[in-house]
C-alpha cells in the first residue's frame, strides 16, 4: 500500500503500529502516488494494535496516546461513573436541556455571513443590502456562546445525531447500520432518565422509518419520539396535504405539539431532554405555499441556491417563535439549548452538490452555540465569539458540565469516558476524523492545518490539503511533491484511520470496553 523505501524510514512505532487495520480491512489495493504496494507479511499484527491500547477507552484516547509517545490513556480510576448528580434539585441552575440539530446547516448560513466567500459568489445584491436572511438570528447569537469552527463528525443526518447524542463515532459501514449493533457508549437519554429521572423526546418533522432510524433513535434511550409518521397518523390533527421536501413536512407542524409536550413534562414536574432535528433546510429545499418565494441568490428563483437561502429565512423565522414559546413560559432561565448543524452541504463548491460522498470541509463545518438566560451561568460562561474547532462529539460533555454545574466552576472536572471533551473546559487541538455521507471506510483526517481524504466506496483517490494556507481546498499537494516530513504524516494518518475503523467494529459488536458495566 506504501513503498518499502517509505516503510524504511518511518519510526520503529509507527512502522510497528501504523498500517496493520487499515490493510485488514480492506480488500484490493489502494495505489498510493508511488503506484508501488509493500508485501503484507511487513506488516503487524491485530494484537499488537490490542496490546498498545488496551487501557483505552475511546477511539480518541487510542488517537491521541499514538500522536504523543508521552500520553498515556487516562487512569480509569479518575473516570465519573456515578451521575447521579443530574438528578435536579430546586437549587439546579439547569433543569432542562434542549439540542436542536439544524438540518444541512454550514457555516456560513446561520447567522448568515455576508462577508464570506459563498456570500461573494452567491448572493443577489438587494439581498446583501438587506441582510435580512437570518435577521432574528444576527442578533440573537450575540446573547449565546458562538462557535463558528465546529466540525461535524458525519455528514450523514442519522450518524451525525448518534455522534451529538451519544458521544462516541458512528460504525464504520455505509448508512445507518448502527441499528443492529451494540452501542459502545450510553446514550444521553438513557443517562438522564437513569440518574435524572428526566423525560426525554426526539422529535423531527421528517420521516424516522427512513434507513432505520427509528430503531436507532429508540436505542439511545428516547421514550418519546414525534416523527412525520405521527403527523400523517393524525396525531396532532389532521396533516397538511403537502410534504416540504421528499422525507416529510414543515417545521412549523410539530411547533405547537413540541410545546404541548413541554408544558406536560412542566406540569409534571419533571426535567426534559428534548431534541429536535429540522426539516425544511433539506434537500430539495421547498417551502410551504403561505410563504413567497424571494430571490436572495444571483441565480435563478428556482434554482437550488437560491431556494436553500429562502429555506434558511423560513427556518430564521421559526427559530424566532421557537425561543418567544419558551420564553412565554419562563423557561429561558432554566433551560440550556444548544445548536449545531447536523451537517454541511455542497452548493456547487469543487462542481459537486448536497453530501452524497463529497469529502470537502462544506460538509463538516457547521454552526455551534449554547444558550441560556440563567444569569449565574452566564456569569461564568459569558456569551462571545469562540474561534476553536469543536466537533459534534463534544456537546455530550458540554450538557453533563452544564448539569454538574452548582454557580461555581470547580465542580467541572474529571473524565466522563465520552470520546468528546466539554467546550466549557480549556480547548486543546485534537487529531479531528470525518466520515463523509454514506459512511463505510471513506474516511476525513485533520491534523492541525494538514488533512486527508482517503479513499472509499464514494470516492476514488487519496487527496491531501493544507487547510491554512488552502482554506478551500482549491490546490491539491500531490505526494510526489511533498516533503519527506510528509510521508511519515501520512503513516501516521493511515494508523489514525485503521484505529478507528478496527475499533469502532470491535466495539459496536462486543458492547465497548465498559460493556460489562453497562
Amino acid at each position: 500500500f506504501v513503498t518499502a523505501p517509505f516503510i524504511s524510514r518511518l519510526h520503529p512505532r509507527i512502522r510497528d503500529l501504523a498500517l496493520n487495520p487499515f490493510i485488514n480491512l480492506l480488500s484490493g489495493i489502494v495505489e498510493f502516488a508511488s503506484n508501488r504496494c509493500i508485501a503484507k507479511g511487513e506488516i503487524v499484527t491485530d494484537e499488537l494494535h490490542r496490546k498498545w491500547f488496551t487501557e483505552c477507552k475511546t477511539i480518541n484516547e487510542m488517537v491521541d496516546q499514538y500522536m504523543s509517545p508521552v500520553q498515556t490513556c487516562f487512569n480509569s480510576t479518575k473516570r465519573v461513573t456515578d451521575f447521579s448528580f443530574v438528578k435536579r434539585k430546586a437549587t439546579s441552575q439547569i433543569k432542562n436541556v434542549v439540542l436542536f440539530f439544524m438540518e444541512s446547516t454550514r457555516q456560513e448560513v446561520m447567522p448568515f455571513n455576508y462577508s464570506s466567500r459563498f456570500a461573494d459568489h452567491n448572493l443577489a445584491e438587494e439581498a446583501r443590502m438587506s441582510k435580512n436572511i437570518t435577521k432574528f438570528m444576527e442578533k440573537f447569537i450575540k446573547k449565546t456562546r458562538y462557535y463558528p469552527k465546529t466540525k461535524a463528525i458525519s455528514s450523514y443526518t442519522t450518524k451525525s445525531i448518534l455522534t451529538g447524542v451519544c458521544s462516541m463515532y458512528p460504525y464504520p459501514g455505509s448508512y445507518s447500520k448502527e441499528y443492529f449493533h451494540k452501542y459502545y457508549k450510553v446514550c444521553l437519554p438513557q443517562l438522564l432518565r437513569k440518574f435524572g429521572n428526566f423525560s426525554t423526546a426526539f422529535m423531527q418533522p421528517m420521516v424516522a422509518q427512513f434507513d432505520h432510524m427509528h430503531e436507532v433513535l429508540s436505542k439511545m434511550g428516547f421514550e418519546t419520539i414525534f416523527s412525520a409518521e405521527s403527523i400523517s397518523k393524525g396525531e396532532f390533527g389532521p396533516p397538511p396535504q403537502e410534504w416540504a421536501n421528499g422525507l416529510g413536512y414543515e417545521d412549523n407542524v410539530l411547533r405547537k405539539p413540541m410545546m404541548d409536550w413541554v408544558d406536560n413534562q412542566t406540569k409534571a414536574g419533571k426535567p426534559f431532554f428534548l431534541t429536535y432535528s429540522s426539516s425544511v433546510t433539506h434537500a430539495d429545499f421547498k417551502i410551504p405555499k403561505p410563504w413567497h418565494w424571494q430571490q436572495l441568490a444571483n441565480t435563478g428563483l428556482y434554482s437550488w441556491i437560491n431556494m436553500c437561502l429562502n429555506t434558511h429565512h423560513y427556518m430564521d423565522m421559526f427559530y424566532a417563535n421557537f425561543f418567544s414559546d419558551f420564553e412565554a413560559r419562563n423557561l429561558t432561565q432554566n433551560t440550556l439549548f444548544v445548536f449545531i448543524g447536523d451537517h454541511g452541504i455542497s452548493l456547487s463548491e469543487h462542481g459537486m452538490w448536497i453530501t452524497t460522498g463529497i469529502p470537502y470541509e462544506t460538509q463538516f463545518s457547521v454552526p455551534l452555540f449554547v444558550y441560556t438566560a440563567n444569569k449565574e451561568w452566564n456569569r461564568d460562561f459569558p456569551p462571545g465569539l469562540f474561534n476553536e474547532s469543536w466537533t459534534t462529539l463534544d456537546i455530550v460533555p458540554t450538557i453533563i458540565d452544564t448539569l454538574r454545574y452548582e454557580g461555581t466552576k470547580k465542580t467541572l472536572s474529571d473524565n466522563y469516558n465520552y470520546e468528546g471533551r466539554s467546550i466549557l473546559r480549556e480547548f486543546k487541538p485534537i487529531t479531528q476524523l470525518s466520515i463523509p455521507n454514506p459512511g463505510l471506510s471513506h474516511v476525513v483526517i485533520r491534523d492541525k492545518n494538514k488533512k486527508i481524504i482517503f479513499p472509499g466506496i464514494t470516492w476514488e483517490r487519496e487527496e491531501f490539503y493544507d487547510l491554512e494556507k488552502d482554506p478551500y481546498e482549491e490546490n491539491e499537494i500531490v505526494f510526489q511533491n511533498a516533503p519527506k516530513e510528509h510521508e511519515i504524516w501520512l503513516a501516521s494518518m493511515l494508523s489514525i484511520r485503521g484505529i478507528y475503523i478496527l475499533t469502532a467494529k470491535e466495539w459496536y459488536e462486543s458492547g465497548g470496553p465498559d460493556a460489562k458495566h453497562k
